[in-house]
């Protein structure tokens, strides 16, 4: 597998994700906003949660902030890996914070002004380091013309940005050459992708954008053990 190496290079976070780090400099650049895009049943919810569980258990606090999703059915879902998560959770160390649950006497989904708050408040009380929203394909910029929103979700970002964490943005994907605003606005952008080969499924990792970083753009297979994801050797055929 390749590694791609350059002096002088900024500390990295670790994605915790074993055969990641090494095709992207050693990990992610702090402080900045990654997506990771991918159909059902790709792994993005286990790849966000590994990726608070690996820096929870180095001492960097981590926070799921569920759109949509209700957190007891995520966090009963991760117990089958080894991540420990209701230990980390006992410890205080990875929260998981349910927007829909604290806004359901709402009768509205909250704005994108709202939603920056509430995270932003919560990052500070608790000091969370990394951070994981699922799913800004769930958050409403409003406005009928796509060049407003456009600069809603600009807005979004430069927020999310100052909060500090370095963050990641679970995204739904169903077609792979259709990029979306939040795929030219992220500091990186993650696919997961599954294909059907011979009847069976596989499921495969691609980095298209990763800013100042050298990085591997080719597919490589994306394996889901007990442990969790793990990237290994180069998808040649499907």
């Amino acid at each position: 597998m390749a590694s791609f190496r350059f002096a002088g290079a900024r500390s990295r976070v670790s994605t915790g994700i074993p055969g990641l780090d090494a095709l992207i400099e050693g990990g992610l650049l702090p402080g900045r906003i990654y997506v990771v895009s991918g159909p059902p049943g790709s792994g993005k919810t286990t790849f966000g949660v590994q990726f608070l569980a690996a820096g929870a258990w180095h001492g960097e606090r981590g926070m799921y902030v569920s759109l949509l999703e209700d957190v007891e059915n995520i966090i009963y879902d991760m117990t089958t890996f080894s991540f420990k998560v209701e230990e980390l959770i006992s410890s205080g160390k990875l929260l998981f914070l349910d927007i829909g649950e604290m806004l359901e006497a709402s009768a509205e989904f909250p704005t994108y002004k709202q939603l920056l708050n509430k995270i932003s408040d919560q990052v500070k009380f608790r000091r969370v380091r990394r951070l994981v929203i699922d799913s800004i394909s769930a958050i409403k910029f409003m406005g009928s013309d796509p060049k407003f929103e456009k600069n809603q979700m600009g807005e979004f970002f430069r927020g999310l940005q100052k909060i500090g964490c370095t963050t990641l943005l679970l995204s739904e994907m169903t077609d792979p050459e259709r990029y979306l605003p939040e795929h030219f606005l992220a500091h990186g952008v993650v696919f997961l992708h599954n294909f059907l080969s011979d009847s069976r499924m596989l499921r495969a990792i691609q980095i298209i954008k990763m800013r100042g970083t050298r990085h591997d753009c080719n597919l490589r297979r994306l394996e889901i053990t007990k442990k969790g994801l793990r990237v290994t050797n180069l998808l040649k055929s499907i």
